[in-house]
């Protein structure tokens, strides 16, 4: 959450830019987390662990892509 809003803080505040690619990949691991945590019954601090793992892969499948 810290490197997200570090993130968030470095690119609307210090740069006056509105970059809406944090909240998405951090909306796709927080699904992810929600679905491991509602639907497969792991533990919630597994959950977050494992939110870390898909945002990586989508964002360079999305790099190499567009």
């Amino acid at each position: 959450m810290f490197v997200l809003a570090c993130g968030l803080a470095v690119t609307l505040g210090l740069m006056n830019f509105v970059n809406l690619a944090h909240g998405a990949f951090a909306m796709a691991g927080g699904y992810v987390c929600a679905v491991l945590v509602n639907q497969s019954g792991w533990p919630f601090l597994s959950g977050c662990h494992a939110l870390s793992s898909p945002p990586p892969p989508i964002a360079w499948l999305l790099e190499r892509l567009l």
